[in-house]
């Protein structure tokens, strides 16, 4: 196939990176800022459990199965929203589909560069 740029394809892992770290910047002040400010203890164990996931992929430990746990939390934030408050507005069900998207793209591609994942311990 043909690529107008095919100089960029020595850059594939940027990607990856910037999607990871701004995916775990997000999903880490959102959810400590609710861990924080709950007294509810489902939505303090929920809240952490986002947290640690968007640790590991902030860092790149794991990579991937944080991304499978973000989509898992996401999916059950939605549920457990939609069947305790009885309504989801539009705002928080797109953070989801692009926090799930996101996710997803970080699955199949992997961490990129500077991760944990890629270097041997």
């Amino acid at each position: 196939m043909l690529n107008p740029f095919p100089a960029l394809f020595t850059y594939v892992l940027v990607a990856p990176l910037i999607l990871r770290l701004v995916l775990g910047v997000f999903i880490i002040s959102r959810d400590y800022s609710i861990f924080k400010n709950t007294r509810d203890i489902t939505t303090k164990i929920l809240s952490g459990f986002f947290v640690f996931a968007g640790l590991l992929i902030f860092f790149g430990i794991y990579t991937q199965v944080g991304a499978l746990l973000l989509i898992a939390l996401s999916v059950g934030r939605v549920v457990y929203i939609k069947s305790r408050l009885q309504t989801i507005t539009t705002h928080q069900m797109m953070l989801h589909i692009f926090t799930i998207a996101i996710s997803c793209s970080l699955l199949f591609s992997g961490a990129g560069w500077f991760a944990i994942d890629i270097t041997r311990l």
